[in-house]
């Protein structure tokens, strides 16, 4: 079982130059990663995926916005743990992510958590607390640097 996966993450910077913007960036770059990798394995969560090959993370940074999108193909490997189900603090955005989990786990014909209950399962998992993407605004033209990290052997 394969499907694409896509992972995206803006941030606001200020408008530095010099020294002090690649101080700005490299103070950023290890919370922006780290966002990236949280919000790319709760999407396999949601998908019922439990690895991803293929990882590509591109970071392109521009006068007031940072950018990092991290791509690759999910697959589900008997092998690998299954994946807990991701829920959310509001229990109707609990139980549509339960329902969406149980509905991608069919379309890939995974088998469901062994528990066989959704509130057991749901019990069971970690809580998530910022949206699925975050956004910024863009005040004007960006011109910037990009670099991609490509994590194959």
């Amino acid at each position: 079982m394969v499907g694409f996966i896509q992972a995206r993450i803006c941030r606001n910077k200020k408008k530095d130059k010099g020294e002090s913007n690649a101080v700005a960036v490299s103070d950023a770059l290890p919370f922006l990663q780290h966002d990236v990798h949280r919000q790319l394995l709760n999407k396999l969560k949601v998908k019922g995926m439990n690895a991803v090959f293929g990882l590509r993370i591109q970071v392109t940074v521009g006068e007031s916005l940072l950018v990092a999108i991290a791509s690759g193909t999910a697959v589900y490997l008997a092998a690998l743990p299954k994946p807990s189900l991701l829920t959310m603090g509001k229990k109707d955005v609990r139980e549509q992510i339960i329902e969406l989990t149980e509905r991608n786990r069919a379309l890939y014909n995974l088998t469901s958590s062994s528990t066989g209950t959704t509130s057991a399962a749901a019990a069971a998992v970690v809580s998530q607390s910022e949206s699925d993407s975050d956004s910024a605004n863009d005040d004007g033209d960006e011109t910037g640097a990009t670099a991609s990290w490509d994590h194959r052997p």
